[in-house]
């Protein structure tokens, strides 16, 4: 008896834009281009301070939503995108401070962990290793004298 061959499935339907589908499509799908249409809304970015309103477009057929930051040219590193960003808290100062996408990249390509701390007490801390730092390398310089 010849050993069963497994065929791939593929989607039935000829037309299928179920972005779900677990079939694999002979050609990806390409949304039709009357398929955004512009919902203007104040969307919560979860950060303490007020964030400009964000228009949200909407796929006619997809459930999900595709954010656009309503800053025609915001500054590098100041994404508002809720999704990719991340609030996080100070070890120190207990407060929430935002991490942007950017910053996120940063510092996995430097290969860092991501901060703990927030910016502010992250230069405190910086200055006090300093200060330690020098007062370590006059109290060595001083054993040397003696």
């Amino acid at each position: 008896m010849p050993p069963k061959t497994q065929t791939k499935k593929m989607c039935a339907k000829k037309n299928c834009t179920n972005i779900n589908c677990p079939f694999p499509h002979p050609k990806p799908y390409v949304p039709p281009e009357n398929a955004l249409q512009p919902i203007k809304k104040f969307v919560s970015h979860g950060a303490a301070s007020f964030t400009p309103p964000t228009t949200a477009f909407q796929y006619n057929e997809l459930p999900h939503l595709i954010l656009h930051d309503h800053k025609t040219n915001p500054p590098p590193g100041k994404h508002a995108d809720p999704i990719r960003d991340e609030i996080r808290r100070c070890l120190n100062c207990r407060k929430d401070f935002m991490l942007t996408i950017d910053e996120t990249e940063w510092f996995n390509n430097k290969g860092f962990y991501l901060p703990k701390r927030c910016k502010e007490c992250r230069t405190v801390r910086r200055k006090n290793e300093q200060a330690l730092g020098r007062a370590d390398v006059v109290e060595q310089k001083n054993k040397l004298e003696c």
